[in-house]
């Protein structure tokens, strides 16, 4: 039955082993990292979430339409290929049901989903990511992987636990009792989640097909309503009107303030060995440059220098590929921000040691770093991305 789980995200199973009484799944190799890992760098972007939600659900109900619940979805259990592909793994604890089963019959009467058929009440599962009922060790069926599908796209896009505790009695107390903060919760993903986490199953949402559904509801884009009172019409126009009236004064008073700055001709030495590679950064302030340069053993070195200066001046050396961003300045022309061996830093302009901002981090795209203080790169899983150079989550403007 598992080997019939035919689908894009789902780990295939290829047949089974045996070998010296030793029985083993043959199991699709798949490159990438869980979306635990990616998890530990905190929320994931709203945009993605969904993409991965989407994934998931298509996962789930393909398993279900064959009868198959998986009893133990966790973001352990799931892979983010390299190309932003999810595979759902782990059917281990899976329970096979007739899949034209009733959802709304007797609970008492449902297919059993004990591992041991003697052992009546067992629980299997993952603590923080149980349904209720199976929490309880009662029988379960499909609405227990919506449960956890739930779980899982709060986690996504909060990025917090929302079932904690100090020992697995404590996490299974919770699941039973505690009631999410559902005003962490993106107000477009609130009905969706709200629907996978009710605790009677019966109020619960009962298939991944109507997931689907609610999913597209939070891909809309926030728009106004098409009809307006008469009232809210006008308040809209004065607000709006307010709003170009500010703008128009603004840009009559940066237009006032424009100065004509003289042009500045330079020259930079190099060597006769060390080649640029890239553009050559220009500080705010006007006083100072910097570039990547490559000698003939093919080291990469990132340097700056004083427009009074003659000779220019390593900053950070040997840098290894990946992530390898152009050098972008702070607003302030005291930082000079870079990217190697797929993390984003910074160094002082006076030299020292670089300060790690971002990591784990694949570019194919420019940088810059505004005026407001973040950095904004893009980046190859999120696109366009705002990250905080003082460190924290990457946040994805536009995919």
């Amino acid at each position: 039955m598992l080997a019939s789980l035919n689908h894009p995200n789902i780990a295939q199973i290829y047949g089974l082993e045996d070998s010296g009484g030793v029985r083993a799944l043959v199991m699709e190799l798949v490159a990438g990292k869980t979306l635990s890992a990616q998890m530990k760098l905190g929320q994931l972007p709203l945009s993605t979430a969904l993409n991965y939600a989407k994934q998931i659900a298509e996962a789930l109900q393909t398993a279900h339409d064959k009868g198959i619940v998986h009893r133990d979805l966790k973001p352990a259990n799931i892979m983010i290929t390299p190309q932003g592909v999810i595979k759902v793994l782990d059917f281990g604890l899976a329970a096979v049901t007739d899949p034209a089963a009733d959802s709304n019959a007797d609970p008492s009467q449902s297919p059993t989903v004990i591992m041991a058929a003697t052992q009546a009440g067992m629980i299997l599962g993952t603590a923080g990511y149980m349904s209720p009922e199976q929490a309880a060790g009662q029988s379960v069926d499909k609405r227990a992987d919506i449960w956890a599908f739930g779980v899982v796209l709060w986690e996504m896009v909060t990025g917090e636990r929302l079932f904690e505790g100090d020992t697995v009695r404590q996490i299974l107390a919770a699941v039973l009792t505690k009631e999410p903060e559902w005003e962490r919760a993106p107000l477009k993903l609130r009905r969706l989640i709200r629907s996978c986490l009710q605790r009677d199953v019966n109020c619960r949402l009962r298939d991944m097909g109507d997931m689907s559904l609610l999913l597209e509801e939070g891909n809309e884009p926030d728009t106004p309503p098409q009809t307006l009172r008469q009232n809210g019409f006008w308040k809209w126009i004065a607000f709006a009107t307010a709003i170009a009236l500010i703008g128009s004064l603004g840009a009559l008073r940066r237009f006032a303030r424009q100065v004509e700055q003289p042009v500045i001709r330079f020259d930079v030495e190099l060597g006769t060995d060390q080649e640029i590679k890239g553009r050559v950064a220009i500080s705010p302030d006007g006083r100072r440059i910097a570039f990547i340069a490559r000698d003939a053993s093919g080291k990469t070195s990132l340097f700056t220098r004083s427009l009074d200066q003659a000779k220019a001046t390593v900053l950070a050396d040997k840098l290894e590929p990946g992530f390898r961003i152009l050098p972008i300045f702070s607003p302030d022309s005291k930082w000079v921000g870079y990217g190697a061996d797929h993390k984003l830093k910074k160094v002082s302009v006076g030299g020292g040691v670089p300060v790690v901002v971002a990591d784990g981090l694949v570019a194919d795209g420019d940088s810059s770093w505004g005026d407001n203080g973040e950095i904004v790169s893009f980046l190859t899983y999120t696109g366009w991305s705002r990250i905080s150079p003082e460190g924290g989550a990457v946040q994805a403007i536009s995919a």
